[in-house]
């Protein structure tokens, strides 16, 4: 999936971005292509968006969740999505997709992620990071043990992410939610698993006690211990179980 994204609307004018994803549409024309857009009241309100989607197939948020369709050889133009949206066109896995952005916080870390390449003088964006070498590693040794394509729905999943997250904060190691999103959408998680994530990094650091059906005791100093050498790039004697 090849994602590019245009400056936010501080930077270029709305029509002057809406004209670029129409011409970057038209240069697509030996595939199938799609506009999403928020709402049908967008297409009224821009003289452009109502000549696009006389021309090229668009559809709303909320009708685009609503379809099924092969989208893996197809142009889509994302315009002024938020993060929902987002997500749910990165599960159809589009051969190209070009982000029309409105609202930076609701793309910046997606964009990040997917290496987007930007276009029409859009600014580099920065490769997703964790700052804590130990919170990284811990990351990956989650990555290691759910299902990514379960979005940590399941009970043994959840509550692996929710103990690791507890030792973590517990250890006083530095979390930060939004590092941990964009981290793990640029390692392979779809965007609701790696949504909800971010939802419970943020409410344990708030302090919320989740509720848990498997308690696993090596979750704890054993798994810091181990994700510390891991950080410093030492061998460890023997992982920590799963």
């Amino acid at each position: 999936m090849d994602v590019y994204h245009l400056p936010p609307p501080e930077e270029m004018d709305r029509d002057d971005a809406l004209r670029f994803a129409r011409d970057w549409l038209n240069a697509h024309r030996g595939q199938k292509r799609l506009v999403i857009v928020p709402g049908r009241r967008n297409v009224g309100n821009s003289p452009v968006l109502i000549q696009i989607a006389a021309q090229i197939q668009t559809e709303t948020a909320q009708t685009f969740r609503n379809r099924a369709g092969n989208l893996r050889e197809a142009a889509v133009a994302v315009v002024w999505p938020s993060k929902e949206t987002l997500h749910r066109v990165q599960e159809r896995r589009p051969a190209k997709m070009l982000i029309v952005p409105w609202r930076v916080e609701e793309s910046q870390a997606w964009l990040e992620a997917h290496s987007s390449t930007p276009l029409a003088g859009g600014r580099n964006l920065d490769t997703p990071s964790i700052s804590d070498p130990v919170v990284l590693e811990a990351m990956k040794s989650l990555t290691s043990f759910v299902n990514l394509g379960n979005d940590l729905i399941s009970y043994d999943d959840r509550d692996y992410a929710i103990q690791i997250l507890r030792a973590l904060v517990t250890a006083r190691r530095h979390v930060n939610p939004d590092e941990l999103y964009g981290w793990a959408l640029a390692n392979d998680w779809e965007g609701k698993g790696a949504e909800t994530l971010r939802v419970l990094a943020t409410e344990i650091l708030d302090g919320k006690r989740h509720r848990i059906h498997a308690s696993s005791p090596s979750l704890g100093r054993d798994a810091i211990s181990w994700w510390t050498q891991e950080a410093e790039n030492q061998e460890p004697a023997v992982p920590p179980p799963s």
